[in-house]
């Protein structure tokens, strides 16, 4: 190699790749980006970000867990879905079409879960128990955590493989994930006028996920 810069001579007359200087040694490589749904390669690497680092595996398939499920498929039937819709006209999407796609659709389902979950523990409000179920907030939001997981998981499942027939219930995986999300800020704990409280720190789960859903409409 003569070291010809952009292509060296030798590369050149026998139309070959030239991999000169197209390589960076290692241990000059610059840190990698902090992740975020705008530096990630595609939107479904995006949603995985979303997920926490250290989650548990699927709950085991049990008369429990089919038990847990339907309660939570009827809780976001009664009350989560209605509560979702913004208006009368939006009503018949959120608290009908919507279920009926996420009998198709996994990341949907999950995410449906999710909110129930999220739903169900704060009205709860660590009294303790809720009705006919035997499980306080703590569960449920144990429960929430393990569904997040499975519906981000599977959401980038659906992404690779996004097509006319699913982009519906992909985008409304999306915008679900991202209404749990927003609920969630109401947890940060803010330092207040006296600055007692915890330090700011930003919203990086919403952002990721805000931007995640963004980056699934424009596909």
């Amino acid at each position: 190699c003569d070291e010809a810069k952009p292509i060296c001579s030798n590369c050149t007359r026998l139309h070959l790749t030239c991999l000169y200087d197209r390589v960076k040694p290692a241990d000059h490589a610059p840190p990698p980006p902090l992740s975020s749904p705008s530096s990630s390669s595609s939107p479904s690497a995006a949603a995985k970000e979303t997920a926490d680092p250290g989650s548990a595996a699927d709950p085991p398939e049990s008369e429990a867990r089919r038990r847990l499920e339907l309660s939570l498929f009827y809780q976001y039937l009664s009350e989560t879905g209605p509560s979702i819709a913004v208006d009368e006209a939006s009503l018949p999407l959120w608290a009908d079409k919507v279920p009926q796609l996420a009998l198709g659709c996994n990341a949907l389902l999950y995410s449906l879960f999710l909110v129930a979950a999220l739903h169900r523990a704060k009205k709860s409000n660590g009294a303790g128990g809720e009705s006919g179920s035997g499980s306080g907030s703590g569960s449920l939001d144990h429960h929430a955590s393990a569904y997040l997981d499975m519906a981000v998981r599977e959401l980038g499942r659906e992404i690779e493989h996004l097509s006319p027939a699913n982009v519906d219930a992909v985008c409304l995986a999306a915008s679900v994930l991202r209404i749990y999300t927003f609920v969630r800020l109401q947890e940060r704990e803010l330092r207040d006028g006296d600055g007692e409280g915890a330090p700011y720190a930003p919203p990086t789960s919403w952002l990721r996920m805000t931007g995640t859903s963004a980056a699934i409409f424009r596909r």
